[in-house]
């Protein structure tokens, strides 16, 4: 991956750091999500068992409905990424798909949803 630089954000979008393993404590996303409408949270990033899972947990908790977009998220530990991934299916809180898949069903097409994913 290459570094913060290289991504482009739009004009006005917002930017906070996260500083621990929600990305909705300590910040102002839950409350910037919130003001904007959105109920949905397309979940990405760089340790699925550090960062995602427990972002994915606490979006639920907050009512949120949290997508896990498998093949865009990395992993220190692929046991323990499994583990991260089981969980959240066995507690039926979030749904997952892969990049393809969550994009398709953004744009209103079919490929999310599978019920052996969710």
């Amino acid at each position: 991956m290459g570094s913060l630089s290289e991504i482009i954000l739009a004009p006005g979008e917002p930017v906070s750091d996260k500083l621990g393993m929600s990305a909705l404590v300590g910040t102002p996303v839950e409350a910037v999500l919130r003001d904007r409408g959105v109920t949905t949270l397309v979940l990405v990033g760089a340790v699925l068992e550090i960062g995602i899972e427990p972002t994915a947990r606490h979006a639920a908790d907050l009512g949120f409905l949290p997508v896990v977009v498998d093949d865009a998220c990395g992993v220190v530990s692929p046991q323990a990424a499994e583990r991260s991934l089981a969980s959240l299916d066995y507690t039926f809180m979030s749904y997952r798909g892969s990049a393809a898949e969550v994009a398709a069903a953004l744009r209103g097409g079919t490929g999310a949803g599978d019920p052996s994913r969710t």
